[in-house]
């Protein structure tokens, strides 16, 4: 990595940490509803057994 790099990288790194932000809350939204679908899906198979 040269100066150069690190220098533009150090300009935008509160951008790279709103963009790492947004891309945890997708990660969590999406973990979140997969997880429920899953407990809701198995518990529609419970209630149909």
């Amino acid at each position: 990595m040269s100066v150069r790099d690190r220098r533009r990288r150090r300009r935008h790194r509160r951008r790279e940490r709103l963009r790492d932000l947004g891309w945890f809350l997708l990660m969590a939204l999406l973990g979140t509803v997969g997880c429920a679908a899953l407990i809701t899906g198995l518990w529609v198979i419970g209630q149909g057994s």
